[in-house]
């Protein structure tokens, strides 16, 4: 199943009377309970084998509807796991992030904490060999010999409902026979900063349809030049970091910017960026739960740091626009928007918003029950 169609079974996110939108997730999460009613129509998609590019848009479809949903179905550790064998009944995968782990002549030493819908399942370790090279070992962590590593218990989490943390320390662990030990290049993490795309594009959307409907001193929110900035800006970043997300050493920024744009939003919605009921409480769940799936499941870029590029992919007439957010959010010297850039990428943003369709450089069309 394509992204597309996935994005089609489930349906138009905002629509209230949808049991797989918006308003169904913030409901499942206000009585913590895992979101499991789209289960049916994303778990079939996400265990086949999918190429880099099906993989990186079916999970940013995921992460545009609910990051919790994505990480409880395993998909950061399907894009950990790409390319390498799957076991059976590997779907989902836990992640663990890089987190002291070290493997020497097949022994493994060192403390990792696993997140996953089962963190004692197959999980993906980021770990360091002997010599420093960056690795990922898929193993089953149930089989592990018990007198070589200890097991925390599960722990529920505050954000991400329906998935946990377990901490594992590993002390002269044998690796097992079925463990898949492989260096990873920089397309290992750049699959998930793909990914996570989806996540700010909810985010922004949620943020312009609160300001496109709410009048301040007379005139829209979107036509006040701070509101109008602040939007223009958050959508030129969807785009660079679409456009950094396949570069090698670039995960860092990417996930850097997807926390700034997030935290930017929420100057727009002001105290609503802190409520969870009407049409936008959904945006506070969201806020919560990237960064906390960003920390307890980014692999470590193997590659060195990115040297930004002098130009990234844009739309037809934005590539300027986004050349100086580019320098601008990286430290450079500030270039703010003038009156005609800005209202230009302001009037690609509402186009696509009244349209239906994404932020990213795809514009794929987003299903819609509504007007």
């Amino acid at each position: 199943m394509t992204a597309v169609l996935a994005e089609k079974r489930l349906g138009d996110s905002l629509d209230p009377a949808n049991p797989l939108g918006f308003d169904a997730i913030l409901a499942a999460d206000e009585r913590r309970e895992p979101f499991t009613a789209a289960d049916d129509v994303l778990r079939g998609p996400l265990a086949e084998r999918s190429g880099r590019d099906g993989l990186v848009e079916l999970g940013r479809a995921v992460f545009r509807r609910d990051t919790a949903l994505a990480a409880r179905l395993g998909v950061p550790g399907l894009a950990a796991a790409h390319g390498l064998p799957r076991p059976p009944q590997a779907a989902p995968f836990a992640v663990a992030a890089d987190a002291g782990l070290r493997v020497a002549d097949g022994v493994l030493n060192g403390r990792a904490h696993v997140l996953g819908p089962d963190p004692h399942g197959y999980a993906v370790l980021g770990l360091r060999t002997e010599d420093g090279t960056p690795a990922r070992l898929l193993l089953d962590l149930a089989a592990l010999p018990s007198a070589h590593v200890h097991r925390g218990p599960a722990r529920k989490l505050i954000a991400l409902e329906g998935s946990a943390v377990a901490e594992y320390t590993f002390h002269g662990c044998p690796l097992p026979g079925s463990g898949v030990l492989d260096p990873y290049g920089p397309e290992v993490p750049a699959l998930l900063s793909g990914m996570v795309v989806g996540a700010v594009d909810s985010q922004l959307r949620l943020a312009l349809d609160f300001a496109y409907g709410r009048m301040l001193y007379g005139r829209r929110v979107t036509d006040i030049p701070h509101s109008g900035n602040l939007l223009a800006g958050v959508f030129l970043d969807v785009l660079i970091c679409d456009g950094l997300a396949g570069l090698p050493g670039a995960s860092a920024l990417v996930h850097d910017v997807v926390r700034q744009a997030g935290n930017e939003l929420t100057v727009l919605l002001g105290a609503r960026s802190y409520l969870r009921e009407g049409p936008h409480g959904i945006f506070q769940k969201q806020l919560r739960d990237l960064p906390a799936l960003l920390h307890l499941a980014a692999l470590p870029d193997a590659s060195a740091p990115a040297r930004l590029p002098r130009e990234l992919p844009a739309p037809d007439g934005l590539a300027d626009a986004v050349r100086r957010r580019l320098g601008t959010r990286f430290g450079h010297r500030p270039q703010p928007l003038d009156d005609t850039t800005r209202r230009r990428v302001l009037d690609e943003l509402l186009a696509r918003a009244d349209a239906g369709l994404t932020f990213d450089l795809a514009c794929t069309a987003l299903p819609r029950t509504r007007a």
